[in-house]
């Protein structure tokens, strides 16, 4: 299911051609145009196309544990996908290529692995987290290169007791995750401890299963298994809510993700000549990445554009190139867009 995260109801997504059983933990590509998923149920890893077109199918994991799989990852950069096995015989972190050639087993050497659930991903550290769910109660974490180097995260002040879900939030440096009787929680990615647990009031925390993060806009998401909600809290510690979901089903909900329209980072360029007839360019701009480690997806999935002299519309000019057939100002507007919505930047000018 799905839900706009501005209260206004949801919907269900078409899955056509994949297997949905018993789906545990999702992970987005909204470049590729596609939402990926476990299934407990059969053992198998799916996608679908976050159009609705449904486009579905199974992704090939030959040579990596699938033994019921909970909690996914994405590293649609290392073509990647991650997950955790939750089951006595697998207790294991997996990964499969998104190309379909199959899969491995990731080295977890020095780190807990009881119960595992769900994963995050910190890039940049080359670090994959995990929360156990068994009597371990720790979060723990391992190298993504594959050379082991796990071990468990300090979490001095906050409160581990059957965590399922977790979240990161590199630029700040702290971790998030659910509590199944006793709330949220977070820690420092520092190793330094500095943990506690972060005020609900106002929201509905009822078995919460997984964690995602939207740090620009200080929120926390979480999916209640009993209770079918959705619920957030503040970052800043004053308290939250929970989300209209009209129209969605919410049913024993598990590990949510977030997907937003495009965000400017940085406004498109003009280059080229600067006499009648020149050849201008336009860039696209810069704009906000996935923040894969937090759940929360935003790349562009198209781009369009649009190019004005003078402030008045060139009739015509929907291409990243122009021909400046006439002396003026010349700007690009570019349009980017994703399953989301669309987002607007426009150049400075440049003269002609």
């Amino acid at each position: 299911g799905g839900q706009w995260l501005d209260g206004s109801g949801g919907g269900d997504l078409p899955t056509t051609g994949a297997t949905v059983a018993g789906p545990r933990g999702v992970a987005l590509d909204p470049a590729a145009g596609r939402i990926y998923w476990a299934n407990t149920g059969n053992n198998t890893i799916s996608f679908a196309s976050l159009d609705g077109s449904g486009g579905g199918g199974d992704l090939a994991i030959t040579g990596a544990t699938l033994t019921k799989p909970i909690g996914v990852a994405l590293d649609p950069a290392a073509g990647r996908i991650y997950w955790t096995n939750d089951d006595p015989t697998g207790n294991q972190l997996s990964f499969a290529r998104l190309d379909g050639s199959g899969g491995g087993d990731l080295p977890t050497t020095g780190a807990t692995v009881d119960g595992p659930r769900g994963v995050a991903l910190d890039l940049g550290a080359g670090r994959i987290y995990w929360a156990n769910n068994n009597n371990a109660g720790a979060i723990s974490f391992a190298r993504l290169d594959g050379s082991g180097g796990g071990g468990n995260l300090a979490t001095a002040g906050a409160t581990v007791s059957l965590p399922s879900g977790v979240a990161l939030d590199p630029a700040a440096g702290r971790i998030y995750w659910d509590n199944l009787f006793s709330g949220i929680s977070f820690a420092n990615l520092d190793g330094s401890g500095g943990g506690g647990g972060l005020a609900t009031t106002g929201a509905t925390l009822n078995q919460p299963i997984g964690v995602a993060l939207d740090p620009a806009a200080g929120r926390i998401y979480w999916a209640n298994n009993v209770g079918g909600k959705i619920s957030f809290a503040r970052l800043d510690g004053s308290g939250g809510g929970d989300l209209a979901t009209g129209g969605a089903t919410v049913s024993s909900p598990f590990f949510p993700a977030l997907l937003e329209r495009p965000g400017g980072a940085g406004a498109p360029v003009v280059s080229g000549g600067s006499a009648a007839g020149a050849a201008l360019s336009c860039s696209t701009g810069g704009w906000a990445p996935d923040l894969v480690g937090a759940f929360l997806y935003r790349a562009p999935r198209s781009f369009a554009y649009a190019w004005s002299r003078d402030g008045a519309p060139v009739a015509g000019a929907a291409t990243s190139s122009l021909t400046a057939s006439a002396p003026g100002a010349y700007r690009c507007q570019v349009t980017a867009t994703n399953q989301a919505g669309s987002a607007t930047q426009t150049s400075a000018p440049h003269s002609v």
